[in-house]
């Protein structure tokens, strides 16, 4: 499915590779971004992380909660966006304002476990890890607005 999508007078092309697969694969200007739907019963999020899957180039600013059609009222969530499981960092796949940290330094994550949450247009965007580490470091704090592509967290080691 092909989508163009204007936020903020930016036009994004947004393709989903398989709308019924998890993670659910999806292309943003030629990014890859891999989108993870959880439990329905829930406000639903969506991670999401560049360098496909949810991992390796960076996601684009804000066209994923288009990836979320089939759940209209859904909040789009974003992964980190980190190069493919290597990268020590963890950067903002959307502008945004810190609203949690789920994390604290010294804590080890596993792919897939929230890291922080940014709410951006009224949506709240689940940053997930996208490899196991320890974190050696939190670069933002709760409150403080971000801008694409910076550093919220680093990974020891």
């Amino acid at each position: 499915m092909n989508y163009t999508i204007k936020v903020d007078g930016k036009v994004y092309d947004v393709k989903i590779l398989d709308l019924h697969s998890t993670p659910i694969q999806v292309i943003v200007d030629g990014t890859e971004i891999e989108v993870w739907p959880e439990n329905l019963t829930t406000a639903r999020e969506i991670s999401a992380a560049p360098a496909q899957p949810a991992v390796t180039a960076p996601a684009s600013p804000t066209p994923v909660p288009a990836a979320s059609t089939s759940a209209p009222q859904s909040n789009p969530t974003q992964p980190a966006s980190q190069s493919a499981g290597s990268s020590k960092t963890v950067k903002a796949p959307l502008p945004g304002v810190i609203v949690a940290i789920k994390v604290k330094v010294g804590d080890p994550v596993e792919p897939g476990q929230e890291l922080c949450i940014i709410e951006a247009m009224k949506m709240k965007n689940m940053i997930r890890a996208t490899r196991a580490g320890v974190i050696a470091t939190i670069a933002v704090n709760i409150g403080e607005t971000v801008q694409h592509q910076t550093v919220l967290m680093e990974y020891a080691g």
